[in-house]
C-alpha cells in the first residue's frame, strides 16, 4: 500500500490540511508504473495455475488452504484418556 494512504477520505484530509481536494490526489495517488506492475492483468495469476482468464474471474480468486495434518488418527483422544484411568 501506498505510504500517503491511510483510511482518511481525501476530503477530510483536504479539509485537515487546508489544501484544495485535487492537491491532495496528486500527492495520494499512486504510480502508473507501480499501479500496473501489481494489476492482476499484468501478473497473470491464471497462468501460474493452468486456467484461462475467463475461468479465473469466473470463479474467483482462489483461497489458499494449507496442508493440515490428519487429525483423524484418533477422532475421541479424550475418550481413550478416560480408558486408562478406569
Amino acid at each position: 500500500m501506498h505510504p500517503m494512504r491511510k483510511n482518511t477520505t481525501a476530503a477530510e484530509l483536504a479539509r485537515r490540511l487546508g489544501v484544495n481536494i485535487k492537491t491532495v490526489y496528486k500527492y495520494t495517488a499512486v504510480p502508473r508504473a507501480e499501479y500496473e506492475a501489481n494489476a492482476l492483468t499484468r501478473t497473470k495469476p491464471w497462468e501460474a495455475l493452468g486456467i484461462s482468464r475467463a475461468t479465473w474471474y469466473r470463479k474467483g480468486k482462489p483461497e489458499f488452504k494449507p496442508e493440515t495434518p490428519n487429525l483423524a488418527v484418533n477422532p475421541t483422544p479424550m475418550a481413550s484418556l478416560d480408558n486408562e484411568n478406569a
